[in-house]
């Protein structure tokens, strides 16, 4: 039983983990892909004034 339960923590934690790695990848494909929209904007304007 006691094998079982630190399995069932290792599990947990290990899903833990996954999840906030992944959180985490897809926070910086976010980030870069709000900013290159940003950029995008920005440089529109640029052009549109010019």
């Amino acid at each position: 039983m006691r094998i079982l339960g630190l399995l069932l923590i290792l599990i947990s934690v290990g899903f833990m983990a996954f999840d906030f790695a992944g959180g985490f990848l897809g926070g910086m494909f976010l980030g870069a892909a709000t900013a290159g929209g940003i950029v995008l904007v920005i440089y529109g304007k640029f052009k549109l004034n010019n």
